[in-house]
């Protein structure tokens, strides 16, 4: 609907000064550039241990974990 407007903020967001100007807010920003660094007070992504996520398994799963969601959290 919208495309050339999405695809010059994706262009944006990506680029050198937006992920600067986030990393330098207080957003807890990781920036996706190497050259830009993360904010104040956050460790290096590479220090970061980062979940195991199984995501074929998670698929096979998806319905049954939605359904106890619903239930769980919805109450329906």
């Amino acid at each position: 609907k919208n495309l050339e407007p999405a695809k010059a903020l994706v262009d944006w967001i990506v680029s050198k000064d937006a992920q600067q100007v986030l990393s330098e807010k207080k957003t807890y920003f990781f920036p996706v550039r190497t050259d830009v660094s993360a904010g104040k007070g956050l460790p290096p992504l590479s220090e970061i241990k980062l979940v195991d996520y199984d995501r074929i398994r998670a698929a096979q799963e998806k319905k049954r974990i939605i359904e106890r969601w619903v239930t769980e959290v919805l109450g329906q």
